[in-house]
Order: structure tokens, then sequence, then C-alpha cells
């Protein structure tokens, strides 16, 4: 199931990569992703090791520029203040 979890990540980013050109697209794309790796963590479907290697996957994306935005959002589930998400 993981390699599933990872093989989807990577292919994901991949397009958006390559289709995505505006920071503000890109920062969506990854808005959207730590939600749905969250979201299959709190559902049970992935431990929290298999959740911090997803969010490791996901933090290479665009040559690791979102790493740091990715942190701040993982924090702010994981510390019970989820971010709240409008038109995404």
């Amino acid at each position: 199931m993981m390699k599933q979890y990872e093989k989807t990540i990577r292919a994901n980013m991949a397009s958006a990569e390559k289709d995505m050109r505006k920071p503000e697209d890109r920062r969506g794309f990854v808005i959207g992703a730590v939600l749905k790796i969250w979201q299959e963590r709190q559902d049970g479907h992935i431990a929290k090791p298999q959740f911090d290697r997803l969010i490791t996957i996901l933090s290479e994306f665009s040559s690791g520029e979102y790493k740091d935005f990715i942190k701040e959002q993982v924090d702010a589930y994981e510390g019970g203040n989820p971010p709240t998400i409008i038109g995404y």
C-alpha cells in the first residue's frame, strides 16, 4: 500500500512541476497534498512513520522550495490547529 501512495505522490508532483508555473498554484498543490496525506493519517489508512515518509517525499517538490511551508502546515495539523483552507 505504501508503494502506491509513494508512486501517486511522485506522479502528482511531476505533473504539478510540469503544469503549474505560478507560485500560488504550486502552493495550492502543496496545501492540497498535505491535507490529503493528513486525512489518510486521521482515517487510519497510514501510521505516523508512513505519514512522515510521505511528507518527506512531498518536501522534495519543486527542489525543496516548499519544505518550510510544508513543515509549518504539518506542525499546525499535529498541534490541533489546522490551517483554514478556503476555495481549494
